[in-house]
Order: structure tokens, then sequence, then C-alpha cells
């Protein structure tokens, strides 16, 4: 036998193992780097998911967005649509009824105006109009109408007394082609001196020629229906000789048409003291009375200085007092524009009348029976 000897294993030499190792590092690196990109491509795919979700939820967000704005601005314009439907509909209804009110108004003074024709030779009505500086701011407006009036024969004669004012002058060089006219229809007269509140307003009404006056303060302005109620009202209308026809509604600041239709005198005139707005009414005046009253009423000189913010309630007093057959109608549908201002009578002096009104002239009323 020959002897030998047993070489060593090529795969237990260290270049070998060293070159395994190498090997297996390198598979593994491999696979980590296989693990690495799989994790990065579904990093990749998840970022994209997540991108095209985002994306996606954005889109469905705007197109809700969008959708429920275009929802509302449907809504708004079909709400808009509806208002303006409902507008036009309330407006065209509106307007119906006002022509059909105003129709109505224009037909009933028509026939109101026809029926004045066939007695307005019987009744006629001087409109009265005391004044003291007034022209300006009131009567240079409302002369205009009232021309217009004396035209139409709704009044028949306008008698103007001035306090002693500017006013005479003006009225006369304005209206100059009626004061100046043949008819005597249209009359201005100045005082020498002032009068005052209540004898200024007598003096006026003596100067008148017709049986109804229609005393009217020339800071307020009756319409031309004004008259033409009142000749209607006593066209149908049995009235006393000592009769005064009140209007209901001093527009816009009082209303007295819970007392349409009264007749009110010395035996019921209490009946309505009680009640706070009738007071007002017995002040306010604007009204027609009959010329009888004028001729025939005394008063006392010494009350006169402390009753001129509450003249016409004094006066209304004379009447019930004096007048056995006085009468006071309240009418409806006669209304004038009550105007309220600074320089107004009442304003500047009842402060101290308001104690005679108290403590002579409303207890005298309690007294009437």
């Amino acid at each position: 036998m020959f002897p030998f000897r047993i070489s060593e294993s090529k795969t237990t030499t260290p270049e070998f193992r060293e070159q395994q190792r190498i090997k297996r590092e390198e598979q593994k690196n491999k696979e980590k780097n296989r693990i690495e990109q799989i994790f990065q491509e579904e990093k990749r795919r998840e970022e994209h998911d997540n991108q095209e979700r985002i994306q996606r939820e954005n889109q469905e967000k705007n197109q809700r967005e969008q959708q429920a704005n275009q929802e509302r601005i449907r809504r708004e314009n079909q709400a808009n649509q509806e208002r303006i439907q409902r507008e036009n509909q309330e407006r065209i209804q509106r307007e119906n009824q006002e022509r059909i009110i105003r129709e109505q108004q224009e037909r009933n003074k028509r026939e109101t105006q026809n029926n004045l024709k066939l007695y307005s030779e019987d009744i006629k009505i001087s409109l009265c109009i005391p004044t003291k500086n007034r022209f300006d701011n009131f009567l240079s407006s409302y002369l205009d109408s009232y021309c217009k009036y004396l035209d139409n024969k709704s009044v028949d004669e306008i008698i103007i007394c001035d306090e002693n004012s500017s006013d005479y002058d003006k009225i006369v060089n304005k209206y100059s082609s009626y004061v100046n006219n043949n008819k005597n229809n249209f009359r201005v007269y100045k005082n020498d001196r002032v009068l005052g509140v209540f004898l200024n307003k007598l003096k006026v009404c003596s100067l008148a020629n017709n049986r109804f006056i229609a005393l009217i303060d020339s800071d307020n302005f009756p319409d031309e229906d004004y008259f033409i109620n009142v000749k209607n009202y006593i066209s149908k209308t049995k009235l006393s000789s000592h009769t005064i026809l009140a209007p209901s509604k001093p527009v816009p600041h009082f209303d007295y048409t819970q007392f349409n239709g009264k007749i009110i005198t010395k035996r019921n005139v209490n009946d309505f003291m009680s009640i706070n707005v009738f007071g007002i009414l017995l002040n306010t005046g604007n009204y027609v009375l009959t010329k009888d009253i004028i001729n025939n009423i005394t008063y006392d000189k010494d009350i006169l200085n402390k009753i001129t913010s509450c003249d016409v309630i004094y006066f209304n007093l004379l009447c019930f007092q004096q007048f056995n057959d006085f009468e006071m109608h309240v009418l409806k549908d006669v209304e004038y524009k009550h105007v309220v201002h600074n320089d107004s009578e009442y304003l500047k002096t009842h402060a101290y009348c308001d104690s005679t009104l108290e403590k002579f002239v409303i207890p005298s009323y309690k007294k009437l029976i």
C-alpha cells in the first residue's frame, strides 16, 4: 500500500469561506434591495392612491359645493321670482283696488256735483278766513285752490279779514283779478287794530252775505269735497236756524269719526264730555255755521284775552247756552288738513288759557241741561 496524504477540502479553505460569505452577503443585499424596492413601490402606490383619493374627494367635495351653490342659487332665483311675482300681483291688486276706489270716488264726486247743481242756487256758502301773517306760509297756496272752488261754485264767496298785518296787501296784489271783479264775491279787509282771535272771527263772519259760513283758520286747508259734502248734507237735512256742521276728521292729527252722525245739543252734550277726544272736537273749529249765530250771539268782553287758545270751545259754549234750538252735527266724510306748527295761536297761548278752560269753560258745560 502506498502511503498517501489526504488533501484539505476546498470548501474548508478561508478563501472559499470568504467567497461564500461575500456571496451570501450579496444575496442578502439583493434580497434587501428587492424588499426595499417592493416597499418603495408599495409606498409609491399608496401615495398615488392617496393622491387619487384626495383628488377624488376634492372633486367630489367641489362637485357637492357646486351643486349646493347651484341649488342655493336656484332656490334664491326661485324665491326672487316668486317674490317679484307676488309683489307684482300685490302691486297690480293694489293698483286695481286704488283704481276702483278712485273711480268710485270720482263717480261719487260727479254724482255729488250733479246733485249739487240742483240745489246750488238755494245753498250758498261763504268761505270766511281770519288771518294774521299767514300769507307766505299758507294762504299763498291755499287761495289758488279756493279761487277754483269759487269758479266751480263749491263756495259762493270768499271773505278774508287781516289782523293789521302784511297779508292784506299781498292778497290784493296776487289776486287782484278776483278782488276787482264786478261780482264782489272775493273781498279782503284789514283791521285798523288787532282785534284778537275771537273778535276777528266774528268780524269776518259778520261780513258774509250767505246763510251758511265756512269759518276756516288761515293755516288749515279743506279740499273741495269738504264744501260739496257739506252742501249735499244741507240739501238732505232739516236744520235749525242755529246750527254748526263739524268735520269728523282733521287729518292727520285728529279723528272724530266715532261721533259720525251725532247731533249734539245742550240736552245731551254732557253725555260726551267724559270722552277726551270730544273735548278736542269742541275746540277744533274749522266748521260751517249759520249766519243767525253770528247775528245773535253775545259774549263777555272781559274774558276774551284769556281764551285765545280755547276760543272755539268757548264760542260753542255760548251757542249751547244762548240758543235753545242749537245743534252741532258731526258730518261723515267731511275732513280737512289740520296743520300744527310753532306759530299757531294755540301753542303760543294755551299755557295761560288752560286755567280759564279748566276753571270756567268746562264747568260751564257741565251746568248745561
